[in-house]
């Protein structure tokens, strides 16, 4: 990650931040809303990605509703912990803006939500044909 801002006017401050680093640099820096560490909330944030993937993949190759909504739940976290890290970044000097990452985070909430809609609706529309 790479991190630039300005002190002063002509006083442009870039770092760049490796994966380790990124997580301990920011670890006094504390959200405004729930008082959590912001490395807490990385780690968290990391953790909820790879059960998202995991979930997803899951989901996919078992074709469950609950597995689906598993996934779409675990979105919402992710979705979460990233409005908690620009909460954190409130200042009156930075400004936060919300990235790609961000958004398609959110629309995989609701693509996963439809998943697991369409496939509670398909497994009940199986079950009343067997009946």
């Amino acid at each position: 990650m790479t991190n630039a801002y300005f002190r002063a006017p002509n006083d442009l401050v870039v770092n760049e931040f490796w994966l380790a680093e990124y997580w301990s640099h920011y670890a006094n820096i504390r959200t405004l809303e729930l008082g959590l560490a912001m490395s807490t909330i990385l780690v968290s944030l990391f953790v909820v990605q790879i059960l998202t993937i995991l979930f997803g993949a899951l989901a996919v190759s078992k074709v469950k509703s609950t597995l689906f909504f598993s996934a779409a739940v675990l979105n919402v976290g992710t979705a979460f912990c990233m409005w908690l890290i620009s909460r954190a970044f409130i200042y009156p000097y930075f400004r936060y803006v919300f990235l790609a990452g961000f958004w398609l985070a959110c629309v995989s909430v609701v693509l996963f939500f439809a998943a697991s809609t369409l496939s509670w609706k398909w497994h009940r529309e199986e079950a009343t044909k067997d009946k």
